[in-house]
Protein backbone atom coordinates (compact mmCIF):
# COMPACT_ATOMS: atom_id res chain seq x y z
CA UNK A 1 0.00 0.00 0.00
CA UNK A 2 2.42 2.56 0.87
CA UNK A 3 4.54 1.41 -2.09
CA UNK A 4 1.47 2.36 -4.15
CA UNK A 5 1.22 6.09 -1.97
CA UNK A 6 5.07 6.65 -2.94
CA UNK A 7 4.57 5.82 -6.29
CA UNK A 8 1.24 8.36 -7.14
CA UNK A 9 3.03 11.09 -5.02
CA UNK A 10 5.81 11.04 -7.08
CA UNK A 11 3.99 11.90 -9.74
CA UNK A 12 2.24 14.71 -8.37
CA UNK A 13 -0.87 13.46 -7.72
CA UNK A 14 -3.43 14.33 -5.00
CA UNK A 15 -4.89 10.93 -2.49
CA UNK A 16 -7.61 10.18 -1.31
CA UNK A 17 -7.63 7.23 1.53
CA UNK A 18 -10.97 5.85 1.74
CA UNK A 19 -12.25 2.55 3.80
CA UNK A 20 -12.40 -0.68 2.52
CA UNK A 21 -16.59 -0.90 2.90
CA UNK A 22 -17.00 2.26 0.49
CA UNK A 23 -20.28 1.75 -1.65
CA UNK A 24 -19.56 4.77 -4.34
CA UNK A 25 -16.32 5.23 -6.35
CA UNK A 26 -18.07 7.55 -8.88
CA UNK A 27 -16.29 10.37 -7.56
CA UNK A 28 -13.02 8.90 -8.89
CA UNK A 29 -11.17 8.73 -12.17
CA UNK A 30 -8.78 5.81 -10.70
CA UNK A 31 -9.23 4.09 -8.07
CA UNK A 32 -6.51 1.37 -6.64
CA UNK A 33 -6.25 -1.11 -3.82
CA UNK A 34 -2.94 -2.57 -3.71
CA UNK A 35 -3.51 -4.69 -0.78
CA UNK A 36 -6.80 -5.95 -0.23
CA UNK A 37 -7.23 -9.32 0.74
CA UNK A 38 -11.08 -9.15 1.82
CA UNK A 39 -13.05 -7.17 -0.72
CA UNK A 40 -16.47 -6.88 1.29
CA UNK A 41 -19.84 -6.65 -0.42
CA UNK A 42 -20.60 -2.70 -0.45
CA UNK A 43 -16.90 -2.03 -2.15
CA UNK A 44 -17.29 -5.19 -4.38
CA UNK A 45 -20.49 -4.14 -5.79
CA UNK A 46 -18.73 -0.28 -6.05
CA UNK A 47 -16.29 -1.75 -8.82
CA UNK A 48 -18.99 -3.74 -10.36
CA UNK A 49 -20.63 -0.31 -11.41
CA UNK A 50 -17.62 1.97 -11.24
CA UNK A 51 -17.26 3.69 -15.10
CA UNK A 52 -13.43 4.97 -14.20
CA UNK A 53 -10.19 2.78 -14.18
CA UNK A 54 -8.99 0.85 -11.20
CA UNK A 55 -6.29 -1.12 -10.32
CA UNK A 56 -6.62 -4.23 -7.73
CA UNK A 57 -3.03 -5.67 -6.26
CA UNK A 58 -1.99 -9.28 -6.27
CA UNK A 59 -3.71 -11.49 -4.18
CA UNK A 60 -6.70 -9.43 -4.19
CA UNK A 61 -9.95 -11.27 -2.85
CA UNK A 62 -7.88 -14.15 -1.77
CA UNK A 63 -9.01 -15.22 1.70
CA UNK A 64 -13.03 -14.76 3.05
CA UNK A 65 -13.72 -12.60 5.97
CA UNK A 66 -12.97 -16.27 8.15
CA UNK A 67 -9.42 -16.32 6.33
CA UNK A 68 -11.14 -19.15 3.93
CA UNK A 69 -10.18 -19.82 0.33
CA UNK A 70 -13.39 -18.52 -1.58
CA UNK A 71 -15.05 -19.99 -3.77
CA UNK A 72 -15.57 -19.32 -6.63
CA UNK A 73 -11.50 -19.31 -6.45
CA UNK A 74 -9.84 -15.57 -6.64
CA UNK A 75 -9.89 -13.15 -7.91
CA UNK A 76 -13.68 -13.63 -8.99
CA UNK A 77 -13.82 -9.80 -9.84
CA UNK A 78 -16.55 -8.35 -12.13
CA UNK A 79 -16.39 -9.47 -15.46
CA UNK A 80 -13.01 -10.51 -14.97
CA UNK A 81 -12.61 -14.25 -16.63
CA UNK A 82 -9.34 -15.04 -14.89
CA UNK A 83 -8.45 -17.78 -12.33
CA UNK A 84 -5.18 -17.81 -9.72
CA UNK A 85 -4.01 -21.17 -10.56
CA UNK A 86 -0.71 -20.97 -8.23
CA UNK A 87 1.13 -18.50 -5.82
CA UNK A 88 4.58 -18.29 -5.77
CA UNK A 89 6.50 -16.09 -2.91
CA UNK A 90 9.82 -14.87 -4.18
CA UNK A 91 13.11 -14.71 -2.32
CA UNK A 92 15.37 -12.29 -1.62
CA UNK A 93 17.21 -11.34 -4.40
CA UNK A 94 14.75 -13.26 -7.00
CA UNK A 95 12.73 -11.31 -9.40
CA UNK A 96 10.61 -12.37 -12.44
CA UNK A 97 10.97 -9.56 -15.12
CA UNK A 98 8.01 -7.81 -16.96
CA UNK A 99 8.44 -7.46 -20.94
CA UNK A 100 7.81 -4.34 -20.65
CA UNK A 101 10.50 -3.43 -17.74
CA UNK A 102 10.88 -3.60 -14.51
CA UNK A 103 10.52 -6.58 -12.35
CA UNK A 104 7.72 -8.09 -10.03
CA UNK A 105 9.81 -8.97 -6.36
CA UNK A 106 8.66 -10.44 -3.34
CA UNK A 107 5.59 -12.26 -4.84
CA UNK A 108 3.90 -13.34 -7.92
CA UNK A 109 0.58 -14.89 -8.79
CA UNK A 110 -0.17 -17.35 -11.73
CA UNK A 111 -3.37 -16.86 -13.85
CA UNK A 112 -5.36 -18.47 -16.51
CA UNK A 113 -7.97 -17.04 -18.80
CA UNK A 114 -8.79 -13.19 -19.31
CA UNK A 115 -7.17 -10.17 -21.03
CA UNK A 116 -3.55 -9.39 -20.48
CA UNK A 117 -2.35 -6.36 -20.79
CA UNK A 118 1.14 -6.83 -19.97
CA UNK A 119 3.22 -10.13 -19.43
CA UNK A 120 5.68 -11.62 -17.64
CA UNK A 121 9.17 -12.60 -19.15
CA UNK A 122 8.28 -16.48 -18.56
CA UNK A 123 5.34 -16.25 -20.60
CA UNK A 124 2.59 -15.17 -17.69
CA UNK A 125 0.06 -12.60 -17.40
CA UNK A 126 1.47 -9.78 -15.32
CA UNK A 127 -1.66 -7.50 -15.44
CA UNK A 128 -5.04 -8.40 -16.52
CA UNK A 129 -8.18 -6.22 -17.74
CA UNK A 130 -11.85 -6.40 -17.90
CA UNK A 131 -12.92 -3.30 -19.21
CA UNK A 132 -11.65 -0.27 -16.86
CA UNK A 133 -10.93 -3.03 -14.06
CA UNK A 134 -7.34 -4.35 -14.07
CA UNK A 135 -5.87 -6.89 -11.77
CA UNK A 136 -1.75 -6.64 -11.30
CA UNK A 137 -0.20 -10.35 -10.66
CA UNK A 138 2.56 -9.54 -8.70
CA UNK A 139 4.59 -7.25 -6.61
CA UNK A 140 6.52 -4.66 -8.88
CA UNK A 141 9.43 -2.95 -8.77
CA UNK A 142 9.70 0.98 -8.54
CA UNK A 143 9.97 1.24 -12.58
CA UNK A 144 7.38 -1.47 -13.52
CA UNK A 145 5.02 0.61 -10.77
CA UNK A 146 5.91 3.89 -12.22
CA UNK A 147 5.24 2.71 -15.46
CA UNK A 148 1.82 0.78 -14.74
CA UNK A 149 0.51 3.95 -12.95
CA UNK A 150 1.70 6.64 -15.26
CA UNK A 151 -0.05 4.25 -18.28
CA UNK A 152 -3.32 4.15 -16.27
CA UNK A 153 -3.25 7.92 -15.54
CA UNK A 154 -2.50 8.39 -19.09
CA UNK A 155 -6.23 6.31 -20.12
CA UNK A 156 -7.85 7.83 -17.07
CA UNK A 157 -7.16 11.52 -18.48
CA UNK A 158 -5.37 12.55 -15.08
CA UNK A 159 -1.83 14.64 -15.89
CA UNK A 160 1.21 13.58 -14.06
CA UNK A 161 3.87 15.46 -13.30
CA UNK A 162 7.58 13.12 -12.75
CA UNK A 163 8.90 14.95 -9.17
CA UNK A 164 12.61 15.15 -7.98
CA UNK A 165 13.04 12.49 -5.87
CA UNK A 166 12.30 15.10 -2.74
CA UNK A 167 10.10 16.98 -4.05
CA UNK A 168 6.03 16.39 -3.52
CA UNK A 169 3.03 18.43 -4.71
CA UNK A 170 -0.43 19.06 -3.32
CA UNK A 171 -3.00 20.84 -5.54
CA UNK A 172 -6.38 22.57 -3.91
CA UNK A 173 -7.35 23.24 -7.80
CA UNK A 174 -5.98 26.94 -7.96
CA UNK A 175 -2.65 26.93 -6.50
CA UNK A 176 0.15 24.08 -6.51
CA UNK A 177 2.53 23.06 -3.46
CA UNK A 178 5.70 21.91 -4.04
CA UNK A 179 7.46 20.48 -1.07
CA UNK A 180 10.99 19.67 -0.26
CA UNK A 181 10.84 17.23 2.25
CA UNK A 182 15.38 17.04 1.89
CA UNK A 183 18.00 18.55 4.03
CA UNK A 184 19.15 19.99 0.69
CA UNK A 185 17.98 22.66 -2.08
CA UNK A 186 16.01 21.20 -4.84
CA UNK A 187 15.84 23.20 -8.44
CA UNK A 188 12.43 22.91 -9.68
CA UNK A 189 10.64 25.34 -12.72
CA UNK A 190 13.96 27.28 -12.39
CA UNK A 191 13.83 27.84 -8.82
CA UNK A 192 15.45 26.56 -6.27
CA UNK A 193 13.26 25.15 -3.44
CA UNK A 194 15.34 25.32 0.03
CA UNK A 195 15.93 22.21 2.13
CA UNK A 196 12.59 21.81 4.35
CA UNK A 197 10.78 25.09 2.02
CA UNK A 198 8.08 25.00 0.04
CA UNK A 199 7.39 26.33 -3.31
CA UNK A 200 4.01 27.85 -4.39
CA UNK A 201 2.50 27.84 -8.80
CA UNK A 202 -0.94 28.57 -10.10
CA UNK A 203 -2.28 24.86 -10.66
Amino acid sequence: MLDVYKGLRRLGLNIDILPPDTADLSAYDLVLAPSLATIPAPLMQAFAVHQSIALLGPRTDAKTAEFATPVPLPPALPGMATVVARVESLPSGLTVPLANGGHFLRWRVKLEGGSAREMTSDGWPALIAAGRLHYLAGWPDEAALARILTGLCANAGIEVEALPEALRKRSDGHWAYYFNFSAAPVAFRGVTVAAADFAIFPA
